[in-house]
């Protein structure tokens, strides 16, 4: 299995394609730790790494623990067996949903709890609803621990999004806001306890249900504009990369290409194209917008050649039409010989 590594600068509004590292691992189910590794050894070449966006084929909690160790956050995408599904938080009055930390009036609401996965058609209403469940929602207020992985939550009534009876001095425009369903203060048997923060710790192997983080857990609220733009905008990015490098560039899903046994001689095979789709790549991203081909300039080389191109699709293969037997005339009544000498 290959795991291809592609940049994308947010402080550039334009990038190549470019493939800037890669791993080529066997089918052994260790994804994390191969992704894990490839990330150490972009660090080590000075590209700084401060996220990672990872599709299904890999486990996010391992993940997690691999790439907080590293300071780099997750943004990843969840199987549709994970959406709407809920489970207890680590202090009363919250839950779990969707890998991220709730109060539970957020249950009160029907219509945010079973929202539908954006597909490619449809990603505005269900991002639009994902959207109103940050005011219900407990946002991380620390960063990235190294060490042991903690993450502190700060609760929606502190931060003034949602509304207490108990601290209503805490909100801005509560009439916009939503309500908790704390007792009151005056009642002996009552207690509020929504202005607390929760502390989580990644999960161990003593770790007992319902305790650490949930194995989906990501610092950005799953389906929300702000994880929409940072999981699909770098996903189409990486999915241009490898779709131009498999298959425009090269031809690394056709039979026969890698004609060595071993996997570090294909490891070399397919480093050295990955480097030839580079230069072929940044060339023509150059050129087709005006650019000196930086490769030329660092060569000292003049860049007078022509824009290359990709070889034209294939023109589509159409059968032909088929005689109709109307046209020849009924079964048992040969046609009249002009007929004849057509058909022939």
């Amino acid at each position: 299995m290959a795991h291809i590594a592609t940049a994308w600068p947010k402080s550039v509004t334009g990038y190549p394609e470019l493939v800037i590292d890669m791993s080529l691992r066997s089918n052994n189910g260790k994804n994390d730790a191969a992704l894990a590794a490839l990330a150490d050894r972009i660090e080590r070449h000075g590209m700084k790494i401060n996220q990672v966006s990872a599709d299904m084929g890999y486990h996010p909690s391992q993940l997690y623990k691999y790439l907080t160790k590293r300071g780099i956050v997750l943004v990843s995408d969840l199987p549709e067996n994970e959406i709407g599904v809920w489970e207890p938080g680590p202090i009363p009055g919250t839950i779990w949903l969707e890998g991220n930390l709730y109060r539970k009036e957020i249950l009160l609401r029907e219509d945010l709890v079973h929202i539908p996965k954006a597909t490619k058609t449809n990603r505005v209403e269900p991002r639009k609803h994902r959207d109103e469940r940050r005011a219900y929602a407990y946002r991380p207020d620390n960063g990235l621990d190294t060490e042991t992985g903690k993450v502190v939550f700060a609760s929606p009534v502190a931060n003034g999004r949602m509304v207490c009876h108990n601290h209503p001095q805490l909100a801005k425009n509560p009439e916009f806001k939503p309500l908790t369903t704390c007792p009151d203060l005056e009642d002996p048997d009552g207690k509020c306890d929504c202005l607390k923060s929760a502390t989580v710790y990644p999960k161990t192997v003593k770790s007992r249900k319902g305790e650490g983080l949930p194995h989906n857990y990501q610092r950005l609220n799953f389906g929300t504009t702000n994880w929409d733009s940072e999981y699909f905008g770098v996903r189409e990015h990486a999915e241009s990369t490898i779709s131009l490098t498999k298959t425009h560039y090269s031809n690394w899903r056709g039979k026969g290409f890698s004609k060595v046994l071993g996997l570090t001689k294909n490891m070399i095979l397919y480093f050295l194209s990955a480097i030839a789709n580079n230069v072929r790549m940044e060339r023509t991203w150059s050129r087709k917008r005006g650019m000196d081909d930086p490769w030329t300039l660092l060569l000292g080389e003049t860049d007078d050649l022509p824009v290359p191109t990709l070889p034209p699709p294939a023109p589509a293969q159409r059968r032909k039409r088929r005689e109709r037997l109307d046209d020849v005339g009924p079964p048992g009544n040969p046609p009249d010989g002009d007929d004849i000498d057509a058909l022939h």
